[in-house]
């Protein structure tokens, strides 16, 4: 048993811990054990962030085409070219627009 007793200062224990450091025959293997060890202790301890990978596996609904996500991707960029407009004039235009462009969708 190494350790420093009642009496005994520290050089003692250092002269101990580094004849069983010195008695060892594979650092690395040690310290790969060791390495191994505090890995498992926080993956066990720490909360891991999950990612979110966006899949195409989504569940669709049979009526859904092509036509319909072309024309909805049309009326929104209707709907931020009239959000941006700043004449009045041509922002009412814009908004006939959209409502033009969502009927034809209905």
């Amino acid at each position: 048993m190494c350790g420093p007793r009642r009496g005994e200062d520290n050089r003692v224990l250092d002269k101990c811990i580094s004849l069983q450091i010195a008695n060892v025959e594979d650092m690395e293997d040690i310290v790969s054990k060791f390495s191994e060890a505090l890995t498992a202790a926080c993956d066990k301890s720490f909360k891991k962030a999950r990612t979110h990978m966006k899949t195409h596996e989504h569940k669709t609904v049979p009526w859904w085409t092509e036509e319909l996500t072309i024309a909805g991707k049309l009326v929104n960029t209707f709907r931020r070219k009239y959000q941006r407009t700043k004449n009045n004039n041509i922002s009412e235009q814009r908004k006939r627009n959209i409502k033009q462009k969502k009927l034809n969708i209905k």
